[in-house]
């Protein structure tokens, strides 16, 4: 379910079912362009929605809120009301899970 929402919003929210182009080249530069920005505006909008809605893993049960809105939606449509502190912390935080998964060390046997 989650692939089928992540399609979702990258059709509606990114706009990439109208992205056209004259190579095949430059449509993979561009793909890949926006898939690097979806995977950006998803984690910093999980991360946003976390802080908003409560997170699912928290002791507490979470808002209803939470289940019903993905990231990137939460990061493209809603308005985010938190302190400026806070903000800045969970970009801190998202940017260093972001340096994480692209520059990792991956062992290889060459």
């Amino acid at each position: 379910m989650k692939i089928d929402e992540s399609f979702r919003d990258m059709k509606s929210l990114l706009g990439i079912d109208r992205a056209m182009n004259k190579s095949q080249r430059n449509m993979e530069q561009v793909m890949a362009l926006a898939m690097i920005a979806y995977a950006i505006g998803l984690l910093v909008g999980e991360a946003f929605r976390d802080r908003l809605y409560g997170c699912p893993t928290s002791q507490q049960a979470p808002a209803r809120k939470w289940k019903l809105y993905s990231g990137l939606f939460i990061l493209l449509k809603h308005k985010i009301r938190l302190p400026p502190n806070v903000i800045r912390q969970t970009l801190t935080d998202v940017l260093r899970t972001f340096k994480t998964l692209v520059l990792c060390p991956v062992p290889t046997h060459v």
